[in-house]
């Protein structure tokens, strides 16, 4: 799991959550938007096994 963040031509900031699976080396989500609270963070974690399995 990590954080990045940039800015778009216009001057708008926008972070990315991205998970990466370490033994196949897939990212199975990567989450885009202007604002990432924790809770939407952990909806996220939360998600993914289940659609993976």
């Amino acid at each position: 799991m990590d954080f990045a963040h940039d800015n778009l031509a216009s001057g708008r900031k926008f972070r990315t959550l991205n998970l990466m699976d370490g033994f196949t080396r897939e990212s199975p989500r990567i989450e885009v938007d202007t604002f990432l609270p924790g809770a939407r963070v952990v909806r996220v974690l939360e998600e993914v096994p289940g659609e993976r399995g």
